[in-house]
């Protein structure tokens, strides 16, 4: 009879399992279907119970400063805050010999490729946003999904 009983019980768990992993498979597809990057976002927050602050819901791109970027030169300033995307306009750009960018921005600050993407440009001259991730900053051209990698040189 304990057997029986412990079977019962774990096809009781088993059923339930299943209808908890249906209902996240359906809210997945719904946030999956969400077009808005933002909005994506806090669907997955929501259904995996986290809470985000104002200051986290706040997408705002910052201006670039003069230190954005400072620690690739060994200028590290042990006082910057958390860096947010920034707002860039790239004024011009060139190939090297390995076929890598050189991003001229305008506020006289360089930033070259360190991937091997290979990116499209019809001119350069263009806005873009730059993004600091845990391996260092990705480029993303206005109008563009595509990210490239980019270290600050000058």
């Amino acid at each position: 009879m304990p057997q029986k009983t412990g079977a019962v019980l774990f096809l009781a768990g088993l059923m339930t399992a299943s209808s908890v992993a249906a209902d996240d498979d359906t809210a997945l597809a719904r946030c999956v279907s969400i077009d808005d990057a933002e909005q994506r976002l806090a669907c997955y927050d929501e259904i995996a119970g986290r809470e985000t602050s104002a200051d986290e819901s706040a997408t705002a791109l910052a201006p670039i400063s003069e230190d954005y970027g400072a620690e690739q030169l060994g200028q590290d300033n042990p006082d910057r805050k958390v860096e947010k995307p920034v707002l860039v306009k790239v004024t011009s750009c060139r190939r090297d010999d390995r076929r890598k960018y050189y991003f001229y921005l305008e506020n006289g600050q360089v930033w070259r490729q360190h991937d091997d993407d290979r990116l499209r440009f019809k001119e350069c001259n263009f806005n873009a946003t730059i993004i600091r991730d845990g391996f260092g900053y990705k480029l993303q051209v206005e109008g563009q999904k595509r990210r490239t990698r980019v270290k600050r040189v000058q």
